[in-house]
């Protein structure tokens, strides 16, 4: 849906929702309609998988390729009695193990970093307005329909329709990589196919 290309009493009707929030009812019923506000946790992936994931990077690849080439030339001059030096294939066997191991253990490090980093954002607090009163509550209890209010400082924890606003600004480095905050006014209407960034 693409509510920025709605008027805001357009949107609040579409929501169900009203300028005073939501009630206990209209926050259970959109709980059952939209879920949640909680990002869905990937699935993690096996040690099996992160070794074979690493195995199949390109520069791997050239290194295996190479090992196999390097063990047959020095398979075919043990055969006719030459000396063959097999500790290049050692040599190369070992860095790919090297490689492995540590794609794998950076992997785990940022899969932890990142776990850790989704803890902290489930902590947040938001205030938001439930019957006509100002309620704080934490991030992942806000629903559809909402009416979220922040300031100064806070982290908007959820899409939404700015519905009043005063010199707002928000910093979307995260979301386009401009590195200014980017004014906000609140009742524009949009086109539909206003790009994301935008």
């Amino acid at each position: 849906m693409k509510e920025y290309s709605k008027s805001i009493e357009k949107v609040i009707e579409d929501f169900n929702s009203s300028y005073n929030g939501l009630d206990d009812n209209k926050v259970k019923n959109s709980i059952k309609l939209y879920g949640k506000n909680q990002m869905t946790k990937p699935k993690g992936k096996s040690l099996l998988k992160r070794i074979t994931d690493a195995l199949l990077e390109p520069m791997l690849i050239i290194l295996e390729i190479a090992v196999m080439i390097t063990l047959g030339v020095n398979i075919g001059k043990a055969i006719k009695g030459a000396h063959g030096d097999f500790y290049e294939c050692l040599g190369i066997v070992l860095a790919i193990a090297v490689s492995v191991i540590l794609t794998v253990v950076m992997e785990g490090r940022s899969q932890k970093a990142f776990e850790m980093l989704n803890k902290m954002y489930e902590t947040l607090s938001v205030k938001v307005r439930r019957k006509g009163v100002l309620t704080i509550i934490p991030q992942t209890d806000v629903v559809v329909g909402d009416i979220v209010i922040f300031e100064s400082g806070d982290k908007i924890v959820a899409d939404g329709r700015l519905i009043k606003s005063i010199n707002l600004e928000v910093d979307e480095s995260m979301l386009t990589g401009e590195s200014f905050a980017v004014k906000k006014k609140s009742g524009e209407i949009l086109s539909e196919t206003t790009p994301l960034a935008e």
